[in-house]
Parts: C-alpha cells; sequence; structure tokens
C-alpha cells in the first residue's frame, strides 16, 4: 500500500499532513515529532504567529499542536481536524494531569477556531466553553486565554461589541501570565472594536502595539497596518493609507490579511476618483478591482470572496459600471443562496447586497470632514498617520 496518491505527491501541504498523521499514529504524544518533519511544515506558513508559548515548545505534545495550527493556517482545513481527532484520542489515554488537561483544552479551541473560520459561530462558542471548563479557570494555563479571547472575537462577530471588548480587555489585564499571542490577538480585536465605534486614538495605539511586538513577517503585522490603514482612510489621508495598505500587500500571501488590504486599496482609488474623475483614476479602480476579484476567486474560505464581490460590486456601481456590478450581484446571489442552503448563511452579505438592490448605497465622502478633535487625541491620530506614510521607506531601507 503506498502512502500517498499521485494527487498528494504534488501537493506539499497533502504530503506534509500525511506523514505527520502517520507519525504521530505511529510514535504518540508523548514522543516528539522528527525535526525535519516540523521545520518542513512550518516553511510553508512563515506568516504563521508561534501560538505555543515559548517554554513550551519543546514538549512534545505541544509540538503536534503545531502542525494542526499550520495546516489550518495554509487552509488545509480537512488535514487539521484530521490530526486533531488524532491528538484528542492519544491525549485521553495519558495519565490525568494538568498537563493532559491543558492539552484537551487546547484541542477544544483549536476546534473552535476551525469551526469559527468556518461560518459556525454557535458551534465555536461551544468548543471554547467547553475549553475553558476544561482549563479549570486557570488563568496562568495555556489555554484560558485561548478560549476567552476565542469568545470575544464570537461576540465580535454576532455584533455584541460589549462582550467582545470586556472579554478581550479580560486577557489584556492578565498579559503578563497569558501567552504572548494571546495578548497580541486580544489587542487586534479592541483596535477592531474601537475603530468601529469612532474611538480612532485609542485605536492606533492598540494597532500600533501589535506592530512592535510581532516579527516583520507575522501575520499578524499585517492585520495591525491593515486596521491603521483603514483608520487613516477614514480620516481621508489618502497616501498615508495607501501606503499601509501598498506595504501589507509586499510582505503578506496570507488571504485573510491581503483581502482587506486589497480591498482598502480598492477603497483608496474610489475616493481619489471621486474627488477626481478623470479616465486615469477611473482606470486605477477597475484595475484594483480586477487584481481583487482575481485573488479572491479561488481562495479557500468563502467568506473572504464574498467580501471581496461585494467591495468591487459597490465600486463598479460608484464609478458607473452597471454592466459589471449587475453580473457580480447576479453572482453573489446565487452564492449567498447556494451557501444557505448548505447552512452557511452568510446573512451580513446578503444584507449588504439587499442595500445594494435598494439603491441605499452611500458613497464615501470625497474630501476631509473639518471635525474638531480634542488636543491629545489629534496628536496620537497625526503621530500615527505620520508614521504610517514613512512605513514604506522604513520596510525598504531595514
Amino acid at each position: 500500500m503506498e502512502l500517498f496518491t499521485e494527487h498528494e505527491r504534488n501537493d506539499e501541504r497533502l504530503a506534509l499532513a500525511r506523514l505527520s498523521l502517520a507519525w504521530l499514529t505511529a510514535v504518540g504524544l508523548q514522543t516528539s515529532p522528527p525535526d525535519w518533519l516540523l521545520r518542513e511544515t512550518l516553511v510553508l506558513v512563515p506568516e504563521m504567529p508561534f501560538d505555543i508559548p515559548s517554554e513550551l515548545a519543546d514538549h512534545p505534545p505541544y509540538q503536534w499542536l503545531r502542525f494542526v495550527s499550520a495546516h489550518d493556517f495554509c487552509g488545509n482545513a480537512d488535514a487539521a481536524l484530521v490530526l486533531l481527532d488524532r491528538i484528542d484520542a492519544c491525549a485521553r489515554e495519558l495519565p490525568p494531569s494538568l498537563e493532559q488537561q491543558d492539552i484537551l483544552a487546547l484541542v477544544c479551541a483549536r476546534r473552535a477556531r476551525l469551526a469559527r473560520q468556518f461560518g459556525e459561530v454557535e458551534s465555536a462558542e461551544d468548543w471554547y466553553r467547553r475549553g475553558l471548563a476544561r482549563s479549570r479557570g486557570d488563568r496562568h494555563g495555556v489555554a484560558w486565554a485561548s478560549c476567552v479571547q476565542g469568545l470575544a472575537n464570537c461576540a465580535q462577530h454576532r455584533g455584541d461589541d460589549a462582550a467582545a471588548e470586556r472579554l478581550s480587555r479580560l486577557v489584556c489585564l492578565n498579559h503578563r501570565t497569558v501567552p504572548e499571542y494571546a495578548h497580541v490577538g486580544a489587542l487586534l480585536t479592541l483596535a477592531v472594536l474601537y475603530r468601529r465605534n469612532g474611538r480612532v486614538a485609542a485605536a492606533m495605539r492598540c494597532a500600533w502595539r501589535v506592530h512592535d511586538l510581532v516579527p516583520e513577517r507575522d501575520e499578524r503585522r499585517g492585520s495591525a497596518l491593515v486596521e491603521l490603514s483603514q483608520l487613516a482612510l477614514a480620516r481621508l489621508e489618502l497616501g498615508a493609507a495607501r501606503r499601509g495598505f501598498d506595504v501589507v500587500l509586499s510582505f503578506t500571501q496570507t488571504t485573510r490579511v491581503r483581502r482587506p488590504a486589497q480591498s482598502g486599496a480598492l477603497a483608496v482609488a474610489v475616493i481619489t476618483w471621486r474627488s477626481s474623475p478623470s479616465a486615469k483614476h477611473r482606470q486605477a479602480v477597475e484595475q484594483r478591482a480586477d487584481i481583487l476579484l482575481a485573488e479572491s476567486h479561488d481562495c479557500a474560505q468563502p467568506w473572504e470572496r464574498v467580501h471581496a464581490r461585494l467591495d468591487v460590486l459597490e465600486a463598479m456601481s460608484l464609478i458607473g459600471q452597471t454592466r459589471k456590478a449587475d453580473v457580480l450581484a447576479v453572482a453573489l446571489d446565487l452564492e449567498l443562496t447556494a451557501c444557505a442552503a448548505v447552512g452557511g448563511r452568510m446573512l451580513w452579505a446578503e444584507q449588504r447586497l439587499q442595500r445594494w438592490h435598494a439603491g441605499a448605497l452611500v458613497p464615501p465622502p470625497a474630501t476631509k470632514l473639518d471635525t474638531p478633535l480634542a488636543p491629545e487625541r489629534a496628536r496620537v491620530e497625526r503621530e500615527s498617520i505620520a508614521r504610517l506614510a514613512a512605513l514604506e521607506a522604513i520596510h525598504v531601507n531595514g
């Protein structure tokens, strides 16, 4: 019996996933994976955050969980789930101990993260609560912060910003005892929440803290720069916003970071066209739209593809490309109907498409609003935008 199918030989990710499962089955959870296997797997995901505390990096059970994170990160969710099933079964055979409970709690957290990425928010919340129960509320444990921050992200997805902020702040308050990656995740969530609620200076502070805490190619730095660029865009600081989005696109290959950066770059082009509706600026909008559609066409996450199509639909409507907009609207109607038929309804996307059908699309402003700001808030925003505008030169010179 052959270890790999012909398709797997041509796909390094699948081949490594199959090898990882075979090796784990053979040696068990208490034996470290071979260095070459872990190294070759992590090479596939250079932007993946390190989601295990450094003091546990040499412990075999946590090393095996890194394989799950790697395959989840590169979009190989099926392989991640299969590996999780095996880790779960192996962990249950271990003698009862705090480490066993921690591993089982982390398995719950990983299952929840995968469910959330598939849009199964209720299932994700259930898994996070199971993980919390297994962690026994130990705020020094690895799993507690992952589960609390996961519940915060679920609350954010449901639109319960108050719960999301409360849970994220709880993780931040325990930043001396929780893993660094959990603290960074909480700061990112707060940055998004503050931006959505108009607390621009607070959002900028959180995003810059994330930027400064993580390595240069870490996807979380890309997410922080997307947030900062969105904030600059909201202030119609188009040069700084454009530069921020372009810096993100220059180093990240992760769809969940590239897609919002490409959408942001498209928004910059649309506002530029609205302020100066020339043929050149119109062409720039169309080029950005084509790039966004091309990049999102085959992405593994359907919500990213839907997000991209909605962004392009609205951009085409604003510049008067009604035929392209109508074609996209039909495609979106079909995709959202298909998703709803299999239980993956995207209510936020349906509502956004309905607003477009109703002609309720609100164009972005073309000129800056003269909004008076408190001196401290004005200083924070001014310094943040200046730093963002200079970021490309820093990256090039670095």
